[in-house]
């Protein structure tokens, strides 16, 4: 899957579990809903799934592929 910001010349490519993120990401889950159906999902085997999701949403947000909810706590 590859994501471009119109203001953008790269495009994200998200593969495996950035794509499944991706996916999830509906505007309705909380960045906990996202992470409780991820752990649901794969084994987290190096205790980092919940940092390395938080990291994973605020680069995109970074890159204005997405914005967060105000007033809606991560």
């Amino acid at each position: 899957m590859a994501l471009l910001h119109l203001d953008a010349t790269q495009p994200v490519v998200l593969e495996g579990t950035a794509a499944v993120i991706w996916d999830l990401i509906d505007g309705h889950r909380s960045e906990q809903d996202i992470y409780a159906e991820l752990q649901a999902t794969f084994a987290d085997q190096s205790g980092q799934m919940q940092a390395q999701v938080e990291g994973f949403l605020a680069t995109l947000e970074e890159q204005r592929l997405i914005e967060a909810a105000r007033g809606v706590s991560h």
